[in-house]
């Protein structure tokens, strides 16, 4: 009975190792396009930066790259969210008090965020450069006390 009780742990301990590793190469492969991906709409709003200053219509140009950026970040978190499964086996303790504070200020942050990028929309003041920088800086502002908070654990 020993023996088979060994060898039903060995098995076990080699499946979940196997599949922990299997899922933090696939994280890897994950970060690595997000990162990418981060690159290169920084490079974007760079480039519409430059052309609006060459051509005219900077406002639009940089108002135009951010919610480029912001809607192509949002929907690969999106995407990340939804199809990376947890790993097998996986220990499910009691989230902590603190890991509750963090995930409503982010969700109350994200729920902001969606109703300026809305009020924006429907008053029309999304190509005014002064008030979508103000509108920025407000998102940031409530986004960051979560950040503080995920950082501090």
């Amino acid at each position: 009975m020993k023996e088979y009780l060994r060898l039903e742990y060995n098995t076990l301990s080699a499946e979940y190792t196997s599949s922990y590793n299997r899922f933090i190469g696939t994280l890897s492969v994950v970060l690595g396009v997000y990162t990418t991906l981060l690159g290169a709409l920084a490079f974007l709003i760079a480039v519409l930066l430059l052309m609006g200053m060459l051509f005219g219509g900077l406002s639009q140009s940089f108002t135009s790259g951010v919610l480029g950026v912001g809607l192509s970040l949002s929907g690969m978190s999106l995407l990340l969210f939804i199809l990376v499964k947890r790993p097998l086996f996986e220990y499910k303790e009691r989230r902590s008090t603190l890991v509750k504070v963090i995930r409503v200020l982010g969700a109350s942050g994200v729920v902001f965020m969606a109703f300026m990028v809305l009020y924006m929309l429907v008053t029309g003041a999304l190509y005014s450069l002064r008030k979508t920088g103000i509108m920025l800086v407000a998102i940031g502002i409530v986004l960051l006390p979560a950040g503080i908070l995920v950082k501090m654990r």
